[in-house]
C-alpha cells in the first residue's frame, strides 16, 4: 500500500496501482531515520487520509489543512514545519534521503531488455 496526496484527497491505494500509472518509480528513505522514525512517518501520513489535495500549494497559495504530493511526503517525514508559501519538489526531497530503488522508463524497450539481463544473470538456480 501507498500513502499519495492525488486529486481530490490524500489516500492510501494498492501499490499497484501506483505503478501501473506512473513511467518512473523512485523510493526515497529520509536520511537519519532509524525504524520508529520510519513508522511514525507511516503514522503521521495515515492521519491525513482524507485531507484535500491542494493544487494552490504547487503555486505556493497552500493551506494548512490540505497537501499535495512532495509537500506530505515532506511534512510526514518530519523534516520540517510546513511554510504554505514554500513549494516543496520531488527534487527538494531526494536531497534529503537515500535512494533506495530507481526503476528508470519502465515502458522503455532498453530497461526492460536491461532489466530481463539482470534477473537471468541473477537468477536462482532451483531443483
Amino acid at each position: 500500500m501507498i500513502i499519495e496526496a492525488m486529486t481530490p484527497v490524500v489516500r492510501e491505494k494498492p501499490l499497484e496501482h501506483f505503478l501501473a500509472r506512473n513511467r518512473y518509480v523512485i523510493v526515497v528513505r529520509p536520511r537519519g531515520q532509524d525504524a520508529a522514525a520510519r513508522h511514525q512517518t507511516v503514522v503521521r501520513a495515515r492521519s491525513v487520509i482524507g485531507a484535500p489535495f491542494d493544487i494552490t500549494g504547487m503555486l505556493g497559495l497552500g493551506r494548512p489543512e490540505a497537501f499535495y504530493c512532495s509537500e506530505m511526503l515532506y511534512w510526514a517525514s518530519g523534516l520540517d514545519a510546513i511554510d504554505p508559501q514554500r513549494i516543496i519538489t520531488p527534487a527538494e526531497l531526494l536531497q534529503h534521503g537515500e535512494v533506495v530503488y530507481f526503476s528508470g522508463r519502465r515502458d522503455d524497450d532498453q530497461m526492460v531488455r536491461a532489466a530481463a539481463g539482470w534477473a537471468e544473470a541473477h537468477a536462482v538456480v532451483r531443483r
